[in-house]
């Protein structure tokens, strides 16, 4: 089997990897103390960054529900409630029927790490391959 080489689309491609990797590294570590969260108002659709996971929720039936602010919050990490996950992995419809509002919830929590294995593929086959510049062949060298 012939070694693949290292061209240069290819390093540009591990240099980004590599930088996306260390962005979403670093998010997901910081996401274990700080939880941020992006929104739209009334709470219809929310992305939320929290224990190296990304949840995605969307709201429908809102009545008599408070207006969020729009655009990006933080806190301190609250906890955990999604005891039920598979390998992160969990999806949940929640709803909410108070004395003054109503909210049903979809939730789907995605953990980071799958992303993290798909970025750092290409540095690693950028390491396995050979340089563009070196030789077909091996060189057999004389024995003395």
């Amino acid at each position: 089997m012939r070694r693949p080489t290292r061209t240069r689309r290819l390093s540009i491609a591990a240099i980004v990897s590599l930088l996306l990797f260390a962005t979403v590294a670093g998010a997901a570590v910081r996401s274990f103390w700080i939880w941020d969260e992006w929104g739209s108002r009334n709470y219809e659709r929310w992305l939320t960054l929290d224990y190296g996971c990304v949840v995605y929720a969307h709201s429908f039936n809102i009545k008599g529900y408070p207006p969020s602010p729009k655009g990006h919050i933080s806190g301190k990490v609250r906890y955990p409630r999604y005891e039920g996950s598979v390998l992160g992995f969990y999806a949940e419809t929640i709803s909410i029927d108070g004395r003054t509002y109503q909210l049903d919830t979809y939730h789907l929590r995605v953990p980071l790490w799958p992303l993290l294995l798909l970025l750092i593929v290409i540095p690693v086959r950028w390491l396995i391959a050979r340089p563009a510049n070196a030789p077909a062949f091996r060189v057999v060298a004389k024995r003395p």
